[in-house]
């Protein structure tokens, strides 16, 4: 009988930003990458990475060390080599286009969720939002979420809006697991649908956990799951035997994790992992904790995690410390 774990033992270490000292070119737009957030990852072969993130600054630093902001796509993307962690991904190549996921309204922007391969496919998760005219981080309503599949270049070949803006947002995590994708909305509940075919871009093939054991192809019908935030991500570990929950609450200053024997639970109670608020700056927050599986080291005894920082917009400029996905590496022990 598979068991629930009370609490895991762990030791964890901030080892800095990452993507700050790349290069970060991308022709057609001005100037270079001076700051991302979002940063999931999906491994693509050959010890190499697709790591897609949110909102993405381009412009130039300026004689004083602060941003000077020329573009703001709402997504990008970079490969990497999974070896090249220790120098921060100094040696990330960025994608040819930027956005690589389009809105047909100049007026919205989809940010991206979770990305998964399904066989030789990459299919990227996504959320369409609608500026309500505020400049707040939170100034915006979602209109959809969906699943874009993508082609030659990492750009998005085709979109398919799955879920209506009042919907949870599913896709903020996608677990691959024996022949089947969970695919979970995080968020103060946490939901999870499940895709058992190869077409993740159609509608009806997704069942929903209703918690009592069974599938329901009704979205209504969805248990709620213990809450995580609005990003986050569930991996199996196999020096535990357990999935992995990593998540920051709205608004949170702590990293946190639960554990779970199966994708759907029964999810431990949250432990504390690490702090994230940036330390003597109480306007700066944190937020997006994710896991990268193909980082991890010692069979799985040591994983990594990224979190994002940002500020108020008007202080962002001069702040070219935050900003920017932070790699922390987690040891983890059985009791």
């Amino acid at each position: 009988m598979k068991t629930l774990l009370a609490a895991v033992l762990v030791s964890a270490t901030d080892l800095g930003p990452l993507f700050g000292q790349a290069e970060g070119v991308v022709p057609g737009l001005p100037g270079r990458v001076l700051g991302v957030d979002g940063a999931y990852s999906v491994a693509v072969g050959r010890g190499r990475s697709l790591w897609i993130f949110g909102d993405t600054i381009f412009g130039s630093w300026t004689p004083d060390g602060s941003r000077s902001l020329q573009a703001m796509p709402p997504n990008s993307a970079a490969l990497v080599r999974d070896d090249d962690w220790p120098t921060g991904f100094k040696g990330a190549r960025w994608v040819a286009a930027a956005p690589i996921l389009a809105s047909g309204d100049p007026k919205r922007r989809k940010w991206p969720l979770d990305v998964v391969r399904i066989g030789a496919a990459t299919w990227h998760y996504y959320v369409e939002i609608s500026p309500t005219g505020g400049t707040g981080m939170f100034d915006f309503e979602v209109v959809s979420t969906g699943v874009a599949r993508l082609g030659a270049g990492w750009t998005a070949k085709a979109a398919y809006p799955l879920w209506g803006g009042k919907s949870p947002t599913y896709g903020t995590s996608v677990l691959a697991w024996k022949g089947s994708h969970y695919v979970y909305a995080g968020g103060p509940v946490t939901y999870l649908a499940r895709i058992r075919s190869g077409r993740p871009g159609k509608g009806s093939d997704y069942s929903y956990w209703d918690g009592t054991g069974r599938w329901a192809a009704d979205a209504g019908k969805a248990a709620r799951l213990p809450g995580s935030g609005p990003e986050m991500s569930v991996r199996w570990n196999v020096f535990l035997k357990q999935f992995l929950m990593f998540y920051i609450p709205p608004l949170g200053r702590d990293i946190w994790l639960r554990t779970a024997p199966e994708p759907w639970g029964p999810w431990s109670v949250a432990q504390a992992v690490a702090p994230c608020q940036p330390e003597g700056d109480p306007d700066a927050s944190c937020y997006g904790a994710k896991q990268h599986v193909e980082l991890d080291r010692d069979r799985g005894r040591d994983v990594f995690l990224t979190y994002n920082t940002n500020v108020a917009p008007a202080k962002l400029a001069g702040r070219p410390d935050l900003y920017w996905p932070r790699l922390v590496r987690v040891r983890l022990s059985r009791q």
